[in-house]
């Protein structure tokens, strides 16, 4: 393996994307953050539509991914983009207080289009600085990796998903962190998630994430059970709840659970961790994000071409249909697993070259078709 290289961070974390981070505070900034991409090349949108009529642990939510995004080792710098002062500050103080530089644009008393021109000049000057950091030397055990499933079929629990968790053992073994979550696909497979956890306290979290959102699914008229497998997923061959989550839990690998992260919590230090985060992926990759992901790998079936705006998504798919009818959404073709051509422990090498080579720069396809999918859940009413 060839030594990477990448971006220090104040806080000792190393960047392997050297991103300017667009943070809009609320909807209504969406669009001058978007004007100060289309002039500033070496930016990212975080596009949401939070900020607006919440409260509480719902306000706190959405704050912390936003500060969690900008604290992410690939960004850089930030500039938040807000209508006043209050709301807009009280992002841009928590992101400075994570040792990042940040600048703070305001709508309200400028209009929209003087607020671009300033926001563009603030991501112009942060953009340059950044792009004369020199980049350090690092390795696997410095990374942190995500680990996520969509449109799944019958090809994922049998290939693709355990390929992707030998590689995931391998950057736990090299002292790095894993993280994985969509909690609703771990029904049925918590015995299994149980057994590996690292003490009583982890098990006993585990039994009561899957239990919770089996309960709120009821609340809301819904047996989890008549609605997952989706549609998609019995169509690509797979049966049961059980089958789609024993499928699901193999790509974080055969590590020991050393937690439960809430959503957009980083890990206390190396090791495997689950992650308490909803299913559909612009959310639950939005959470790994927050919570620092350089990369995650993303293993599809049927096809999925979701990205995300700081952190590079490799497609990993097994299905030589989808391989062949969606090759520009695919980075790495692992067919040949399911095939019989190659072994686990083959796919498992394929996934681990792929990390190392976007590690070291080499772009995904979701980057380069510009899929920056972002959303943050809601969890309480609109005020």
């Amino acid at each position: 393996m060839s030594q990477l290289f990448g971006w220090p961070r104040a806080n000792g974390q190393i960047g392997i994307r050297n991103h300017v981070a667009l943070i809009p505070a609320m909807p209504y900034a969406v669009p001058v953050c978007r004007r100060i991409a289309d002039q500033v090349a070496g930016t990212a949108v975080i596009t949401h539509l939070n900020g607006r009529g919440q409260a509480g642990d719902d306000l706190e939510l959405t704050r912390s991914a936003l500060v969690g995004v900008a604290l992410n080792p690939n960004v850089a710098a930030a500039v938040v983009v807000g209508f006043e002062p209050k709301t807009t500050e009280a992002i841009a103080e928590r992101i400075r207080a994570g040792g990042k530089a940040v600048e703070s644009v305001l709508i309200s008393g400028r209009g929209s289009l003087t607020a671009a021109e300033q926001g563009a000049r603030a991501a112009l000057d942060l953009v340059l600085k950044a792009s004369r950091v020199e980049r350090v030397p690092f390795g696997p055990g410095d990374l942190v990796i995500g680990a996520e499933c969509g449109g799944s079929d019958a090809t994922s629990g049998l290939a693709s998903n355990p390929s992707v968790g030998a590689a995931m053992d391998r950057i736990v073994e090299a002292g790095g962190i894993v993280m994985f979550n969509e909690v609703h696909e771990l029904i049925g497979a918590e015995a299994g998630l149980c057994a590996r956890a690292a003490d009583e306290r982890v098990a006993r979290r585990i039994m009561e994430i899957t239990q919770y959102a089996v309960d709120e699914a009821f609340a809301a008229g819904v047996d989890i059970a008549d609605t997952n497998p989706a549609p998609d997923n019995i169509a690509g061959g797979i049966t049961t709840l059980e089958e789609k989550s024993l499928g699901a839990v193999a790509k974080g690998g055969t590590s020991v659970i050393r937690g439960v992260l809430e959503f957009g919590q980083s890990a206390p230090g190396p090791g495997l961790y689950i992650q308490n985060a909803p299913p559909p992926a612009p959310e639950s990759i939005a959470s790994m994000v927050a919570s620092g992901a350089h990369i995650v790998v993303f293993t599809t079936g049927k096809g999925n071409p979701a990205g995300s705006p700081v952190t590079p998504i490799i497609k990993v798919s097994a299905n030589p249909e989808s391989v062949e009818t969606m090759p520009e959404n695919i980075d790495l073709d692992l067919s040949a697993v399911l095939l019989g051509g190659a072994t686990i422990a083959d796919g498992g090498r394929l996934v681990w070259d792929e990390i190392m080579t976007v590690a070291s720069g080499g772009l995904t396809r979701a980057e380069v078709l510009g899929h920056d999918e972002f959303n943050i859940p809601r969890i309480g009413p609109v005020l």
